[in-house]
């Protein structure tokens, strides 16, 4: 498969496996996060999750989740930025 192949390529490459977690930016409108463990911060500038033992922060103004469950998100708004740390 095609993420199976790209999952590999990025472990050799950068040592970081995307099945940990993975975002997807939609044209800064949207962020689709899978992997997250929990909402850390939540305001309309910022929405930060919790991903394995780091941290999701998504910036940008008029953030609201859309959808949310154990361990998918969906947030929309005026993103200007997705940093894990």
């Amino acid at each position: 498969m095609l993420l199976d192949e790209l999952d590999n390529y990025v472990t050799k490459e950068l040592g970081v496996t995307l099945k940990e977690y993975r975002y997807i930016n939609i044209g800064g409108k949207m962020v689709y996060l899978e992997g997250q463990n929990g909402i850390l911060n939540l305001t309309r500038e910022e929405i930060s999750f919790k991903v394995r033992k780091k941290t999701c922060t998504i910036k940008g103004s008029d953030l609201y989740i859309k959808y949310y469950d154990n361990s998918t998100a969906l947030v929309c708004g005026s993103i200007v930025s997705v940093v894990v740390l």
